[in-house]
């Protein structure tokens, strides 16, 4: 019995041990055949992302949210993340059954009317953009509705009827909107319909080449005001008031603008000959919130500003916009002044910071126009605020855009440089415009300026620099000098001292060692400079100047320690430099390479452990400094900016990066993936839904959206 004991309990150890290791085999097999699928998932996750990225951003931004929760510590998506801090996300609203022909915001924001083809007007609550917006059925049409208006007070509503009607609406209820009066009939399709500022004219475009004209100070009785404007010779598609109320434009087939001086309306006359230029149709007109310019846009693609401060002697204002590969169908200036928005037939949106309006420049790269509808784009407006746009489509839906906040849009020039101010919440920027204004950036997402613009140089400033206590501001410029300021008080800076001179050329960046005392200058001349700052009032050169760059070098940025400068250059290249002993400085490695253009700024994180570089090639690159001997890239370009990228800089918490770019915009971008998270999802919504979960990611992965599961909209 014992030694058939000891057999059996062999057996079973054996059995057990054959058990167990088939089982650790078999959970091992399992564990790899995961990460395989894991792998490929990634894998197929950052190759869609990449390729939504040109048509749909914002489904391309939840993928990436997807990835980086498969893998944190992934680079690229972690760049791909940083850069959807500045481009426009959307959400769709769905409930329309065809085409939507317009769209328009309540003055107070809180409601979006919307109306189209499938003969419906409904109103959206947009006041809420934590939750997804729901919308009511107010009235259904006897023919297609071609356009919609609010009133200035924001309760009463116009629509435009493709059956030649005009109707008004009492909306103070939202849910429950009532008619008033009769429909007002044309002889012609009503193409488009404006309220007066004042509230007390309504004006419409009729097909028949004419522009009627209504008193509505009664609204459930208007009277017509002298005879329908004439003059197109063609259907008239649009029309605008200024925001004086003096002026109407409108926009017809035949190609032209013309400008109505309707100071009183019931004896409306033309404003001067036509304005022309437009090769097809004018589709639309919006004047700007100071009344100052007027954007057209045509069937021929492009979009024209005028300056009609004068409007009775419009004069064009520089080359048409162009971006758009079809009729350009609707056109609208933000409230705040700063942007103007189109909407194409070729289903994309577009965006120009117009703050100074002679020099437009776009907001996105040209080959990322906001992307997401698939059919032609009819309408686009802004909420009373600027910080959504809505757009209406033929593919029967309606988008709403988050437009970045982080954008800041003041100098009339390219923005050069920005600097933080490191005991405190102040951004300096430096302007081609020969000038350097400060913001209040303590609400990284509502900066605000400070009092006015310093002068003092008399060519571009080209990089500024604060003190590490705060105190002092130094500027570069191309005009060969350095300048000190005291920025004690940010609201009241005053000019320290006299210029510093030396350099032969341009003076393209300074900066400051940590203890303040030493100030490092580069130059076009091709050289470095150290500066004994520590009397910021009698500023003297130190030693020799610097060289090894072989070309001209655009900044310099020394590390958190202060043991390190690094140089960038239109060599293409970094260098980086031992500089313990300001007099003994030496080059430390090979320089570093990777941008394909002049490198115009560095800037070291505050734990010296990332490099930040921006150059000519309109991109950002990120490198670890850890080991300064050996530093590596980190991730891929960070892409957004539409031309060369001239500085850059870290909050002093190093988790938001700034930038200054040629395309007049300075830009934020939280280095931290949550508040893009965040964002992605406030803005998307359902973007990944079921169906595409299944067609993007995985149809064998359980359905685990990054944002959650988010009802469609009806």
């Amino acid at each position: 019995m014992t030694a058939l004991r000891r057999a059996a309990i062999a057996a079973v150890t054996l059995f057990a041990l054959l058990a167990t290791t088939t089982a650790v085999i078999a959970f091992q097999q399992r564990a790899a055949a995961q990460a395989q699928r894991d792998s490929a998932v990634f894998n197929q996750l950052s190759g869609e992302a990449d390729r939504l990225h040109g048509t749909d951003v914002s489904l391309a931004a939840q993928l990436d949210l997807v990835a980086h929760r498969m893998k944190p510590a992934d680079t690229k998506i972690y760049t791909d993340l940083v850069g959807t801090e500045n481009f426009p996300l959307s959400t769709a609203l769905v409930a329309h059954t065809d085409a939507v022909h317009s769209v328009a915001f309540s003055p107070d924001g809180h409601t979006l009317a919307s109306a189209g083809a499938d003969h419906s007007i409904r109103l959206w609550n947009v006041s809420d953009p934590r939750h997804a917006p729901a919308s009511n059925l107010i009235a259904n049409t006897p023919s297609a509705v071609n356009a919609v208006a609010y009133s200035p007070d924001g309760r009463s509503l116009a629509d435009a009827g493709a059956d030649g009607t005009l109707r008004l609406w009492d909306v103070a209820d939202r849910t429950h909107a009532v008619p008033v009066g009769e429909p007002l009939r044309l002889t012609d399709a009503v193409t488009s319909v404006a309220f007066s500022p004042d509230g007390h004219t309504l004006a419409a475009a009729d097909a028949d080449h004419t522009i009627r004209l209504w008193n509505i100070a009664d609204l459930a009785h208007p009277a017509p005001l002298g005879q329908p404007l004439t003059g197109h010779t063609g259907a008239v598609e649009a029309v605008a008031f200024s925001p004086d109320g003096r002026t109407l434009a409108s926009a017809s087939v035949d190609q032209t603008v013309r400008l109505w001086d309707i100071a009183d309306p019931a004896r409306a006359t033309a404003l001067g000959a036509p304005l022309t230029g437009h090769t097809n149709t004018t589709t639309a007109v919006a004047f700007s919130r100071d009344g100052r310019t007027l954007a057209t846009a045509s069937r021929d693609t492009t979009i024209r500003l005028w300056d009609v401060a004068d409007p009775a002697h419009p004069a064009p204002l520089g080359q048409p916009l162009t971006g758009h590969t079809s009729t350009v169908e609707s056109i609208v200036f933000s409230p705040d002044g700063q942007l103007l928005a189109a909407g194409s037939a070729d289903t994309t949106v577009r965006l120009w910071d117009v703050a100074d309006p002679a020099h437009p420049t776009p907001i996105t790269p040209v080959d990322q126009p906001l992307a997401g509808h698939s059919s032609t784009v009819f309408a686009v407006a802004f909420s009373p605020d600027s910080h959504t746009l809505a757009s209406a489509s033929a593919d029967r839906t309606i988008r709403l855009w988050d437009v970045p906040r982080t954008l800041l849009t003041t100098h009339h020039g390219a923005v050069e440089s920005v600097a933080f101010n490191p005991r405190g919440h102040t951004l300096a920027t430096a302007s081609a415009d020969h000038t350097i204004q400060l913001w209040d950036v303590a609400d990284p997402t509502r900066p605000t300026r400070i009092g006015q613009p310093l002068t003092g140089h008399t060519d571009a400033v080209l990089l500024t620099v604060f003190s590490p206590d705060g105190r002092i501001l130094a500027s570069a410029s191309a005009d060969h000098t350095i300048r000190l300021w005291n920025v004690a008080d940010p609201g009241h800076p005053a000019p320290i001292g006299q210029p510093l001179s030396g350099h032969t050329d341009a003076v393209s960046s300074v900066a400051f060692s940590p203890d303040g005392h030493t100030l490092a200058s580069a130059s076009a001349d091709r050289t470095i400079r150290l500066w004994n700052v520590a009397d910021p009032a009698h500023a003297a050169p130190l030693g020799q100047p610097l060289t090894g760059h072989t070309d001209v070098v655009e900044s310099v940025a020394f590390s958190p320690d202060g043991h390190l400068l690094a140089s960038a250059s239109d060599d293409a290249t970094v260098r980086l430099w031992n500089v313990a002993d300001p007099t003994h400085p030496t080059a430390l490695g090979a320089p570093l390479t990777g941008h394909t253009s002049s490198v115009f700024a560095v800037a070291f994180s505050p734990d010296g452990h990332t490099l930040a570089s921006a150059s000519n090639d309109a991109t950002i690159r990120l490198w670890n400094t850890t080991n300064p001997t050996h530093p590596t890239p980190v991730g891929q370009p960070i892409v957004g900016h539409t031309n060369t990228v001239l500085s850059v800089a870290f909050s002093p918490d190093g988790g938001t990066l700034a930038t200054g770019s040629l395309d007049h915009t300075a830009r934020l971008w939280a280095l931290d993936p949550g508040p893009a998270d965040h964002r992605i999802c406030a803005s998307t919504a359902d973007a990944l839904n079921l169906p595409k979960w299944q067609q993007y990611v995985s149809d064998q992965m359980a359905f685990d959206p990054p944002c959650g599961t988010v009802a469609v909209p009806h």
